[in-house]
């Protein structure tokens, strides 16, 4: 993996914090726009977490030398936790309700292939980023399962539509508040039998 620092210092609003970059929502078109000019990255995903009373992230994984290629998170120092004698970690975790939206892109330049996490803050109340499927075309399926599981709307997009889920699908459920619907018992031969000899 190529220097994080050196990475974030060409991204614009860019922080490194617990072994990833964290970028304002309002920044995030532009710093994918600086990843993109680096060159050599290729965005495979986008996920979100629900974090309705602002709980903390887990750290990420620490790294050896010689180990296996991982996420960004294996270029993050060991938890504080792990080293003897070390102050307690900071956690970049926010204390108000939150999605933690989560862009993934693997660095084609190096041969370990090590993944490059970007990582943005949402508003719980109000979840709107930009979208950056100008930018890189795979976001647009990407997006299109972000906002039909968890309701982050992604702005400038010509259509949203739902990817998984049935187009009349009322709710996203990968929300911590979502409440699933009553489940329909589907009609089968058997069970119409039965019904008409009121065994049911």
């Amino acid at each position: 993996m190529r220097d994080i620092t050196i990475i974030a210092a060409a991204i614009p609003a860019a922080e490194v914090k617990d072994g990833l970059l964290v970028v304002p929502a309002k920044e995030i078109e532009g710093a994918l726009d600086g990843l993109k000019r680096l060159g050599g990255f290729m965005l495979f995903d986008i996920s979100a977490v629900d974090r309705p009373t602002g709980s903390p992230a887990p750290q990420p994984a620490a790294s050896t030398p010689g180990a296996a290629p991982g996420a960004l998170a294996a270029a993050a120092s060991a938890p504080a936790s792990a080293v003897p004698g070390a102050a307690p970690a900071q956690s970049s975790a926010p204390a108000q309700p939150c999605f933690e939206l989560s862009y993934r892109f693997m660095d084609m330049r190096e041969k370990a292939k090590d993944v490059l996490t970007l990582r943005v803050i949402i508003d719980r109340d109000h979840p709107v980023v930009p979208s950056v499927a100008r930018l890189w075309p795979a976001a647009d399926v990407l997006e299109r399962e972000v906002w039909d599981l968890m309701g982050i709307e992604f702005s400038g997009r010509l259509k949203q539509e739902r990817i998984l889920l049935k187009s009349d699908f009322v709710g996203h459920p990968l929300r911590k508040d979502f409440v699933a619907p009553k489940r329909e018992r589907f009609p089968s031969p058997s069970w119409d039998r039965k019904a008409a000899e009121g065994g049911l």
